[in-house]
């Protein structure tokens, strides 16, 4: 049997890890549990979740908040991610996994050029769905970065899709903490079917490098809406490790239906 003393002294080094000022590693670790309820279903989704990038170089984490390192510093890195979950539904069960990887190069540092790329496979069943999307931007300011960017969907059933996306992130510096706000308009043409138009918004408040609070908004319109809202924290419990908790809550409209659907969402990430 462990000495108790041992286990306290254990725990007390894990959450007293000495301060870095850089990293080149980012791994976390995320569940998603929400429901979907209508006038004809009821249904729950599960997903797990993993996710890592890897950077370039070294990350500087002396700028700013510590949630906006990798902006902040205009880092290039590689990405990759894992999804496995479970839709529960009154008609059986849907099993569902998605895999991920992307990069984003800044190629210019000092003038804030980029460039982006990234391929993302969702499967539900038997029925897989191809993403792949590009894109490019600058920074315009020393904290403003305005990103264009194209994706094209592939699903097994269905027309293909192609998306035009234009966003734009700005962090304000102010004398009680940092504001950071993110925009962006996106248009999908997926052929025969309705255009739609997708816009969304969040804001993030920073009282301290290590805490942040915010809410994020998204509509999507076509022959039917959708709005997407959410309510979010992050704390960093050192200078390498996080964690964070967030609340969705979707409503959608179509004719006299109605759908609505909630989540919670809560993530973790260590550095190094």
């Amino acid at each position: 049997m462990l000495n108790k003393h041992a286990i306290a002294a254990a725990l007390a080094l894990a959450f007293a890890l000495p301060a870095h000022a850089e990293f080149r590693w980012e791994l976390g670790a995320n569940y998603f549990a929400g429901d979907v309820d209508d006038n004809n279903l009821d249904a729950d989704l599960d997903v797990a979740g993993v996710d890592g990038s890897w950077f370039f170089s070294s990350v500087n984490t002396d700028k700013g908040p510590l949630s906006e390192a990798a902006f902040l510093d205009r880092a290039s890195r590689v990405d990759v991610l894992f999804r496995d979950g479970e839709l529960d539904t009154d008609f059986g069960d849907l099993d569902f996994s998605s895999y991920g990887v992307g990069s984003r190069w800044v190629f210019d540092r000092d003038a804030g050029w980029l460039v982006e790329a990234s391929f993302t496979l969702d499967e539900i069943d038997n029925d897989e769905t191809a993403n792949y999307r590009i894109g490019g931007g600058k920074y315009l300011l020393e904290n403003t970065l305005v990103v264009l960017s194209y994706t094209y969907t592939d699903p097994d059933e269905g027309d293909d899709i192609d998306t035009y996306r234009i966003e734009a992130e700005h962090l304000q510096p102010t004398p009680i903490g940092d504001l950071k706000v993110e925009a962006a308009y996106a248009y999908a043409d997926p052929g025969d079917s309705s255009d739609e138009d997708i816009y969304s918004g969040t804001v993030t408040y920073y009282p301290l490098t290590q805490i942040g609070v915010g809410g994020r908004w998204e509509r999507t319109v076509s022959g039917s809406s959708s709005d997407n809202w959410g309510v979010f924290a992050e704390w960093f419990i050192t200078e390498n490790i996080a964690v964070s908790l967030e609340y969705q809550d979707t409503e959608t409209t179509a004719g006299f239906r109605g759908v609505d659907g909630d989540a919670v969402i809560g993530s973790a990430l260590i550095r190094f």
